[in-house]
């Protein structure tokens, strides 16, 4: 029976604007959302109508905060959502810890961090619900094909959301990676594991085509070989059409009176990590901001016009350059120089692909304007100390996980407590221990 609702949106009434937001955002992407505010007509008896909401739903999404936290009514909203085996999606808003009910219920599901900024984390919730509704499959695919992708993107569904970093890889076990229906190459997000089932049609197409000629020119003299060069072409075309992915790199945080250097990549599937490789390379803060495939595939040779925009208390930039396809990836770059007298504390940015005038492609993102942006090469403190004790109010804790983990990855000797406690630890004592020792 089909439902009602895709999405249930828990949460509670003092953090109704981001509510307010995220069903705004989805069901502009044809996400059917419940939410109690709009959807509940007055005079009817609101637990009945809740129950029924659920009961009607295909997922929860659960906007956590201190004050969802406090609240008993939502404990009975997971309850029903978790006896009726409806997938909850926690988007935490806020570091507050699960507690009570909500840590029984929700302690061992993924979730998104979307903290200090949930509406930039928007785009990620989106894919992530994309991939659980299953919604973005096509369903004209070989059997074999179909279930070995059906796989994939369940395991990217259960390994991808708990992540700080939306680029952070999807990587399943090697009898899906070994699994002749198609090629498995790193994912960034539910899109790339989407494509695979793309990228096996067109393979599929092109050589079917190719080799239905060479069965033709088969049955006929081996002089006469216009059959199968017809086949060989037509598949040879199949191919040159190419689903083409676009990529926006920038900055999540920028000071003021510094460039903001934006990044857009057109790029086949399988060049999805090195793009991102290429861009840290230009700019050491650039963070994957958007990814998406774009609406209309293309050929060698063809233009397409990028628009780039952005806009605070104003329009403050608009630029167009142009871009021809040529079977691989092509950049182009956008800088901005942030003003001081600019009177907002975000730059709305913009991103429109077009072909032949028609948009094929368009991207949203956020940039923050901060005092301190965060740190991106704790390296450089470790050149000057031997180790590292990272002290910090716990308001910041996001931005200090950053620096932790690139200390980590670094192999650098630190101390963080999230890292370095254990249950039962004396939080003096191991303080007193790292301080000490050599």
């Amino acid at each position: 029976m089909e439902q009602k609702y895709d999405v249930f949106i828990s949460y509670s009434c003092k953090d109704q604007k981001i509510a307010e937001g995220i069903c705004g955002f989805l069901e502009k992407y044809g996400i059917r959302c419940f939410v109690a505010y709009r959807d509940i007509p007055k005079g009817i008896v609101w637990a009945g109508a809740i129950v029924n909401a659920i009961d009607e739903s295909r997922v929860m999404v659960v906007v956590f905060s201190k004050d969802f936290n406090a609240s008993t009514q939502t404990d009975r909203e997971i309850e029903i959502a978790s006896e009726n085996k409806i997938p909850i999606l926690t988007f935490r808003i806020s570091e507050a810890t699960f507690s009570g009910a909500k840590k029984y219920y929700l302690k061992n599901l993924n979730w998104i961090d979307a903290f200090p900024h949930p509406e930039s984390c928007f785009g990620y919730l989106r894919d992530s619900l994309l991939v659980l509704l299953n919604n973005t499959v096509d369903s004209d695919i070989s059997y074999s094909a179909d279930t070995a992708v059906n796989d994939m993107e369940e395991i990217c569904s259960d390994m991808a959301l708990h992540s700080d970093n939306p680029d952070s890889n999807c990587i399943p076990p090697k009898e899906y990676q070994q699994n002749e229906n198609f090629t498995y190459i790193p994912a960034p997000n539910k899109d790339s594991c989407v494509n695979l089932r793309e990228h096996n049609t067109s393979l599929m197409a092109g050589a079917t085509l190719a080799t239905a000629g060479a069965l033709i020119g088969g049955f006929l003299t081996p002089m006469f070989t216009l059959p199968y060069l017809i086949g060989n072409a037509i598949g040879n075309m199949a191919s040159q059409n190419d689903t083409v992915y676009c990529s926006v790199f920038a900055p999540a945080e920028i000071k003021m009176q510094t460039h903001m250097l934006v990044q857009v990549y057109l790029h086949v599937f399988e060049e999805t990590e090195k793009v991102k490789l290429l861009s840290k390379e230009s700019q050491i803060d650039a963070e994957r901001r958007e990814y998406i495939p774009l609406e209309e595939k293309l050929s060698d040779g063809d233009k397409v016009d990028v628009l780039f925009s952005i806009a605070g208390d104003r329009l403050l930039m608009s630029e167009k350059t142009s871009i021809i396809w040529k079977g691989t990836f092509k950049k182009c770059s956008f800088e901005y120089f942030v003003q001081k007298d600019i009177n907002v504390n975000e730059l709305f940015c913009k991103v429109i692909v077009s072909k032949n005038g028609i948009p094929i492609g368009e991207m949203r993102f956020i940039t923050h304007i901060v005092d301190n942006p965060r740190e991106w090469n704790p390296r450089m403190v470790a050149h000057k100390y031997k180790k590292v004790f990272i002290s910090y109010a716990h308001q910041d804790m996001s931005k200090v996980k950053y620096l932790a983990e690139g200390l980590k990855l670094s192999n650098i000797d630190y101390f963080f407590d999230r890292h370095y406690l254990k249950a039962g630890d004396i939080y003096p004592l191991k303080i007193q221990e790292y301080n000490i020792k050599p």
